[in-house]
């Protein structure tokens, strides 16, 4: 319904019909926020989805103590006018929600969070102070994207023992209080300040900025069991400094950065020295790693090439073990993976990650123990597998050592009876289409 300024006296009639019809899913579109939504709108017992946009909420004070959403399960709210005393009520007054998203939220807001049913919290763009997970069993996913209106924001957990997601969060800007304790730069955290259960955690950081990054492995120790690293590169004006690359060794000495972590997704790459370090550092002393992504920044390279050449100091990291590294170029400015649907999709496990689509060009090889590495190669699927890679052959189950050479895989194929005697050996063939892949030499 758009505008709906035009209909004033019609809306609480029309909200009383929907009512009575008892429709289940309402979109309620205003183009003008500082009317008041009409009250009418608790009326709606058999709600299960609910998107509000461009109001104003309306002042829950006088309200009789039965209403509530009986039946809702999803909440949206659109650069919608609501304070905390209204927000807190219709939590309270939401006994089955599950899904809250809050984008371009107007009032300032401190959010106390106390609820027995909601499973995915997600704010962007708002105007927020203080978000407090004081009593949520059942939360998890906490995600709080985009910019916020207050440099000295601060998240607070409490109790939500069952949260397995949070991001994206920046250490620069937002402090952050786990129990009673405020973790603070270059602190010891203590067995009672931490989240065991997130295993994918999203951060942003301006890694040339030496305040930022000393924040950084106190964080990352609040989280021991993480798998899956999002590290998003801002921008930064100034290089980084000597005692700024040092911290990456204190980094890289954290337990879960250690034995814990398979995944990790280095977004925004833009080929500074800073970036390279940090990364060279989490190569060299990740021993689970099976996965590094590294998505460029658009713009940012003229040619894969130039790319490919700023990461080639990775090759020469020595570990213990073998990793598969994939380069992503985005197609546009602003390309990611997280939405506010893809956040709030359960079956989604890692919204953070690129899905099919999203990055068509994209470069994997693999590298070795002592260092060293494969051919850079053109992947042939552009969906990525949380934790194996791609499947660089159609039926192959093993994930492939491409530091084995042409010829294992092409004498394993041939007793398999899948490569003919006329076909070059070296090339890969794909058994789908039959068609040669040749690597990529630049």
């Amino acid at each position: 319904m758009y505008p709906l300024l035009k209909y004033r006296d019609q809306l609480d009639r029309w909200l009383l019909l929907l009512g009575i019809k008892g429709v289940e899913q309402l979109v309620l579109i205003n183009n003008y926020w500082r009317k008041p939504l009409p009250s009418h709108i608790f009326g709606l017992g058999n709600l299960t989805r609910l998107h509000l946009a461009l109001w104003r909420f309306p002042d829950t004070a006088g309200l009789p103590p039965g209403v509530a959403f009986l039946s809702l399960r999803e909440l949206e709210l659109s650069e919608v006018f609501i304070n905390n005393k209204d927000l807190d009520f219709l939590l309270s007054r939401s006994r089955k929600l599950e899904i809250l998203n809050c984008t371009g939220n107007l009032a300032p807001l401190r959010l106390q969070l106390v609820s027995h049913s909601l499973r995915c919290l997600q704010i962007q763009g708002s105007n927020v102070e203080d978000i407090a997970v004081v009593d949520a069993p059942r939360l998890e996913r906490l995600i709080l994207p985009g910019n916020w209106a207050h440099t000295h924001s601060r998240v607070m957990i409490e109790h939500a023992p069952e949260l397995c997601i949070f991001g994206t969060f920046e250490p620069g800007k937002h402090g952050l209080q786990i129990s009673n304790t405020l973790i603070k730069a270059e602190m010891l955290v203590s067995p009672s300040a931490v989240v065991p259960t997130v295993k994918i955690l999203a951060i942003q950081v301006r890694l040339a900025v030496h305040n930022d990054v000393k924040r950084l492995p106190s964080y990352l120790r609040c989280f021991p069991s993480v798998e899956s690293l999002h590290i998003q590169s801002l921008k930064s004006i100034k290089p980084a400094r000597k005692r700024t690359l040092k911290i990456w060794q204190k980094v890289s000495a954290i337990e879960c950065v250690k034995s814990q972590i398979r995944l990790m997704v280095f977004h925004d790459f833009r080929g500074y020295a800073c970036e390279i370090s940090f990364l060279k550092s989490f190569a060299q002393r990740t021993q689970k790693l099976e996965t590094m992504v590294i998505v460029v920044a658009y713009g940012c390279f003229s040619s894969p090439s130039e790319a490919r050449l700023k990461l080639e100091p990775l090759f020469f990291a020595k570990r213990e073990t073998s990793y598969l590294l994939k380069l992503y170029f985005p197609t546009h400015k602003g390309a990611g993976p997280w939405d506010l649907a893809s956040g709030s999709d359960f079956l989604n496990s890692d919204p953070f990650l690129f899905s099919v689509g999203q990055v068509p060009k994209t470069y994997a090889a693999e590298v070795g123990k002592e260092g060293g590495r494969s051919r850079w190669m053109p992947k042939m699927e552009t969906k990525l597998s949380a934790m194996y890679g791609p499947r660089w052959l159609e039926g192959v189950q093993e994930k492939p050592n491409l530091l084995k050479g042409k010829d294992y895989y092409r004498e394993r194929r041939e007793r398999q009876g899948e490569v003919g005697e006329t076909e070059d050996v070296g090339r890969v063939v794909s058994r789908r289409r039959q068609r040669p892949i040749v690597p990529d030499l630049a």
